[in-house]
């Protein structure tokens, strides 16, 4: 016997559909002027879009026990976390450059999301954890 055939893997309706309401909502961030709540707010969005993904790609590629499970949706969490810190710097980085007016941002309001790194990341460990643990009793309900 070969080795099982590679699944491929073809997001749900559902992650699609965020993923392109995110993107008409980046067009329309584009023409505001400096927010930092919507910034984290899209950050945030764009690294739970991808840490979807990314499990659901890796499910689909093999099929992982409940303890493989919670180890890469936490591990996906973490991720989306520190991403989130990332994506939001460059989000201010990019919109300071796009509006060629000055800096759109206070050395106060950049150190703050600096300052949240540890909290995103224990967010999105525990976010993670927690979507692994209720994917995990639905596929053992079914």
């Amino acid at each position: 016997m070969g080795p099982e055939p590679v699944r491929r893997y073809v997001p749900g309706r559902g992650l699609r559909a965020a993923a392109v309401a995110w993107s008409a909502a980046m067009l329309g961030w584009i023409a505001l002027e400096g927010n930092l709540a919507l910034d984290v707010v899209l950050s945030g969005w764009a690294m739970a879009l991808m840490a979807a993904w990314g499990v659901g790609w890796l499910s689909a590629r093999r099929s992982l026990s409940t303890a493989r499970g919670l180890a890469v949706s936490g591990a996906a969490g973490l991720l989306a976390g520190v991403g989130t810190a990332l994506m939001t710097l460059f989000l201010m980085a990019f919109k300071t450059g796009l509006h060629g007016h000055g800096p759109e941002y206070t050395p106060e309001q950049i150190a703050w999301v600096w300052g949240q790194v540890g909290l995103w990341v224990v967010v999105g460990l525990l976010a993670g954890l927690g979507l692994g643990l209720l994917a995990a009793a639905r596929r053992d309900s079914s």
